[in-house]
């Protein structure tokens, strides 16, 4: 996280923050997963469901308004 906030100071851009963040929160759901009991696997699939949907709508937003593939690489969320 330290280094999305520190890119945010440099660039002034929040996609970097949004990302470390992303990262963050998916490495969480990746580790609640594999819980045997409770709620957290059931969570984690629903969540990590959503950034697959995120990571399809980038990329399809930045195929029909013509973007690079660079700079749509560069949005999606990274994954661990």
């Amino acid at each position: 996280m330290a280094t999305g906030t520190d890119a945010l100071l440099k660039s002034g851009s929040f996609l970097p923050l949004e990302r470390a963040a992303d990262a963050t929160l998916i490495s969480y759901l990746e580790r609640a997963k594999v819980q045997s009991l409770g709620i957290e696997p059931l969570m984690a699939y629903l969540l990590l469901k959503e950034y697959e949907f995120k990571a399809v709508r980038i990329v399809v937003v930045g195929k029909t308004n013509q973007l690079s593939a660079e700079l749509i690489r560069e949005r999606l969320p990274e994954h661990p």
